[in-house]
Formats: C-alpha cells, structure tokens, sequence
C-alpha cells in the first residue's frame, strides 16, 4: 500500500515537472488597427516634441522623447492619421539644419595636468603631453565651427516645405513640459497599508504638517508613545507584583524599575514604529504633462493646440510602483487625451480646412458652403423629378394623340363603308 501511494505521489510530481518544462508568453502590447472617421487615411508628420523638463544626461531626454513619440506615433495611426517614417523626418532636419549631430569632447585637460604633477614615468607623462594638446586642438575647432553655425527655427515656411516634401496634411509639434518623479500625499490605507495611515492620520491632527521629513518621522515617533498611553495599561508589559524579581534586578528591583523598564520598552517599541510609518507607506507618483500643437502641411498655420497633464499612482500596496510603469501609463493617458480631443474638434469643424486654392477656409464658411451644397443638390433632385414627370405626361398625351387618330381614321373608314352602302340601296 505504501509503495503504491509512493508510486502515485512521483507519478503526479513528474507530470508537474514535466507540464512546467516550457515558456509563458504573454503580449503586452497589441498591433493598431486603424479607424479613420471618415473612412479615408490621412499623411502626417511628427516632430519630435521640445524637452523642458530637469535631467542631468542626454540620454534621459532622448529616452523621454521616445516614449512620448511612439505613443503619438500609435493614437494617430489609431484614429486613421498615417504617420511618415521619422528617418526620413530626421534627414529633412538634418539637411536643413535644425537637428545637429551630437559632439562630446572629453577635454580633461585640467585632470591630465594635474596627474602630470604626479610621479609618472616620462613615456606616460609625454602621452599625457599629446592627449592634452589633441584636446586642446579638437576644443578649439569645435568652438569655432559652433560659432560659424546659425540658428535654425522652425517657422511656417519650414512647416510648409516639410509638408510639401512628405506629403503631409498635417505636421505635429509639442512640448514635453513636466515629467515629475514624487509621491502621493494620501491616507487611504488600501495604498499605504494600515499602520502608515494610522500614524500619519494621528500625526496630522496632533502635529500638522512637518517642514522636513525629518521631523516628520520624530512626530511620529512620539505618536507611538501617545498611542502607548491611550490603549495600554500603565504596568503593561510588566507587573511589579507578578513579574519574577530576579529577571533583570537581582533582588533589588522595585515597581519603580518595572516602571522604567515599561517604559524603556515602548520607547523603543514607538521608535521603531516611528520609523516605520516614515519609511513605508510612500505611494509613487509619476506625473507628465505635454503641450502639442498641430500645423496645417500646406500652408504651416496653427489649426489646433491643447495641453493635458496626468498624475498617476499605484491602485493599491500591491500594484506595481516601478517607475517605468507608472511613467508609460501616464504618457499613454496623456497622449490618448490630447489625440481625442484633436479628432473631436476636427469631426465638430473647429479645425480650420484648406481649399483647392492652398486657402484657409473657417469652419463657419466651409459649414456654409455645405449646407449651400445640399440645398442645390435638393434643387437639382426636384428638378430632375419634374422633368421625369414632364416627360411621362408627354408621353401620356402623345399616346391619347395617337388613339384619338386611329379613332378618327376608323370614324372616318366606317363614313365611306356607311355612304357606299347607302348609294348601293338607292340603285336598287
């Protein structure tokens, strides 16, 4: 019996081993399907949008930028705008000088002096020599080919060319205003977790809100005392009558020793809670806010601009709090917000529109020049149907004529059969 039971239980566990022998593949992101309101994709050009925000290495900017475009890239493509390949956006700037390649030069011809001063042997001091002349020399030509470079903005007309260039019937800009890392000022216990609520909420009604987080965490350090004093007993969790005298006094303990060690401990007990509460119950909060605006491509006007900004956080002490998260969702929220209400505002005809013509024509005279354009269509429709009914009622009539001859012909038949038969009767 035992060998049997021993024989199923390795039976089960090889066949858990091997069920969990392979991969778990799980999509994160599904491919945009297209749905254009009109039926009808439209050419768009993205630029890549200014930075403004605190960072301390390009690569933090050009990341920020990334994920700021590819969201764009994919609510656009969404609503039916097809957005043009960005190397060849990238190469049109390039050319006309708006982008730059990036240069870095490690000139640290103060650091290389210094170790020159050092005990080094003379080959390496003459390497040194050369490093530091080199970086002087590429110093020098980088400054000046920066001077003899202009300034290139963005204007109408560059707006125009590009969208001549590529096509494109409307060109996107904007601007990456604040990308904000902090945390979330809340009591809610579902995302602190219960000990952080109750010592921040007691903290807050007794000492109000600290300078520093310093003395944020003594307050609370001394709630634990407060807390202690409220629901405790004042010889917990020690008792002079009961407690063994010899377990920390040696025979020479009092009530008043039990007392200190009372409070020694809780001391120590709202201490460490103190910290706790501090320490725990931060939620993250990841915060970005972006400007875009919106170029006609033929004539580079501003059509339409707007700003969203959205905060978001954890939904609760077990979502995740990795800050990667939090900033995508809070780029594809804000990014979401901004394309719906551009598709809106262009489906309500507030989002001026070209003509033939290369001019711009107001919402309020393209809506004119609408209604003018049903009502001749109208016009002509009824036109049509009048002249269909003309034209069978001629019909008609031409078919009444025809009957009325063929009747006078046969009137006029009878009239000869009638007088011949009456001349044949009067021979008779």
């Amino acid at each position: 019996m035992k060998v049997e039971i021993r024989t199923y239980i390795m039976g089960i566990l090889i066949l858990l081993f091997s069920i969990s022998c392979g991969q778990e593949v799980r999509q994160t992101m599904s491919p945009v399907v297209p749905d254009p309101a009109d039926g009808r994709l439209k050419r768009i050009v993205i630029l890549p949008f200014a930075d403004y925000t605190l960072s301390f290495s390009s690569y933090g900017h050009w990341r920020r930028n990334l994920l700021v475009h590819e969201a764009v890239q994919d609510e656009l493509y969404k609503a039916g705008f097809v957005p043009a390949a960005e190397e060849a956006v990238s190469e049109y700037l390039l050319r006309k000088g708006v982008f730059r390649y990036p240069y870095e030069v490690s000139a640290t011809v103060d650091s290389l002096q210094r170790e020159m001063q050092e005990n080094w042997s003379d080959q390496m001091k003459e390497e040194m020599a050369k490093t530091i002349s080199e970086n002087i020399k590429m110093s020098r030509k980088l400054k000046k080919e920066r001077d003899n470079r202009k300034l290139v903005a963005i204007n109408s007309q560059m707006i125009k060319d590009l969208g001549d260039n590529l096509g494109a019937d409307y060109v996107v800009r904007g601007r990456i205003v604040e990308f904000r890392w902090g945390h979330e000022d809340t009591f809610n216990f579902v995302k602190i977790g219960f000990l952080p609520c109750i010592f921040k909420t007691s903290h807050r009604m007794v000492f109000g809100l600290a300078d520093s987080e310093s003395y944020e965490a003594v307050d609370m350090a001394s709630i634990g005392g407060t807390i202690r004093r409220a629901l405790a007993e004042t010889d917990y969790p020690f008792d002079g009558y009961k407690a063994d005298p010899d377990y920390f006094f040696d025979n020479s303990s009092t009530e008043e020793a039990y007392s200190r060690v009372s409070d020694m401990v809780w001391g120590a007990g709202r201490f460490a809670a103190g910290v706790f509460g501090d320490r725990q119950g931060k939620v993250p909060e990841a915060t970005v806010q972006l400007r875009m605006l919106i170029q006609d491509g033929r004539t580079g006007e501003v059509v339409w601009l707007n700003r969203a900004e959205v905060s978001v956080t954890p939904e609760s002490t077990y979502a995740a709090h990795d800050r990667y998260t939090l900033f995508q969702k809070a780029i594809h929220k804000t990014v979401k917000s901004l394309v719906r209400n551009f598709i809106d505002t262009l489906e309500r005809g507030g989002v001026p529109t070209i003509d033939s013509a290369g001019l711009t024509v107001a919402a309020e005279m393209l809506e004119a020049s609408k209604l003018e354009a049903a009502k001749a269509k109208e016009a002509a429709a009824d036109a049509n149907e009048a002249a269909k009914k003309a034209r069978e009622s001629a019909e008609m009539a031409e078919g009444a004529a025809g009957e009325a001859g063929e009747a006078a012909k046969s009137a006029e038949e009878s009239s000869m059969k009638s007088e011949k038969i009456f001349k044949k009767t009067i021979r008779k």
